[in-house]
């Protein structure tokens, strides 16, 4: 090979999925790094495979993430937020290893009210989602207590469970 002064070589070196350059100067710079999505427990409809990349920018990134009960902050690497819920760049992250960013959420609050439809008063329920939650039925007399619905006309019955659901609204009391 003639090589001329100060003429730089380019070579390839791959090492466990990293794709490095390295310069004559034998000082490598990473340029690609497989990078992975953690959702953390939500889901999105956009395609979450493994994927390339040489700088961390929006557009590789998807932001259609959902968690029941939460709201999509952004994604962190290494426990710091990269992007917002928007795309927003919070802070600078350069390629340096293969990365796993990680989905992150606020745990959501929801509001129920009862309408006892003439039976014992039952106070209003406002509660993050998932946090413990006890509701005595009420009481009418002479009638048995036959659950909550959703509904005024009493036919989307709704299962109140110990902890708080991801609902708003207000619960109506049936009677047998």
């Amino acid at each position: 090979i003639n090589r001329r002064k100060n003429e730089k070589y380019r070579f390839w070196l791959f090492i466990k999925d990293l794709k490095y350059t390295l310069f004559d100067n034998n000082n490598p710079t990473l340029i690609k790094a497989l990078v992975s999505f953690d959702l953390n427990g939500g889901t999105t409809t956009s395609d979450t495979s493994e994927r390339y990349m040489s700088i961390i920018k929006a557009d590789n990134f998807f932001f259609n993430v959902t968690k029941e009960g939460h709201s999509f902050l952004g994604w962190e690497y290494k426990g710091e937020q990269i992007f917002d819920a928007e795309g927003n760049k919070l802070k600078e992250c350069t390629i340096e290893e293969n990365m796993t960013f990680k989905a992150i959420y606020e745990t959501d609050e929801f509001s129920i009210t009862f309408e006892t439809n003439g039976g014992s008063e039952i106070s209003p329920l406002i509660k993050k989602f998932g946090e413990s939650i006890s509701v005595d039925d009420p009481t009418k007399e002479g009638y048995s207590f036959a659950g909550w619905f959703t509904d005024v006309a009493l036919t989307d019955e709704f299962i109140l469970g110990n902890t708080m659901p991801a609902y708003n609204g207000t619960l109506y009391a049936k009677w047998d």
